[in-house]
């Protein structure tokens, strides 16, 4: 009982802070519903344990702690590959990024090197003041 009661106040507060969530941590209106339902039905299958078994008789598993593990493994394989894909964004985007700055820099760094001459055959003097359009 003391257990049930613990994973109870664990539940409470979860939901608390999912509903108490604000700024730049806060998630969406329908993410915040659907992690308040789940919550919701950790304390109703606390409370009521035989009524996982029949849900898991009903989805013909044979008992709730099986129909349990079934739903967590598949939560945690489907938040690992969308943090994957998510990482994988995130890399990229940070490359094109990097990329992006080191041109910028090597262009104004560079930008008497790089510079084409107006005459043909005419070297361009890095001393020189350059015009500016």
């Amino acid at each position: 009982m003391l257990v049930q009661i613990a994973i109870i106040a664990l539940g409470v507060l979860l939901g608390y802070l999912i509903l108490a969530s604000r700024g730049s941590h806060g998630a969406r209106a329908s993410v915040k519903v659907g992690l308040v339902l789940l919550v919701i039905a950790m304390i109703v299958a606390v409370l009521n344990p035989n009524l996982m078994t029949r849900v898991a008789n009903l989805a013909g598993i044979g008992r709730g702690a099986d129909l349990l593990l079934y739903t967590v493994t598949g939560a945690f394989l489907f938040y690992t590959l969308t943090q994957y894909l998510k990482s994988q964004s995130q890399r990229d985007l940070i490359f094109r990024l990097a990329r992006r700055v080191a041109l910028i820099e090597a262009n104004s760094r560079y930008a008497d090197v790089l510079e084409a001459p107006k005459e043909p055959g005419k070297q361009v003097d890095p001393a020189e003041p350059r015009e500016r359009d």
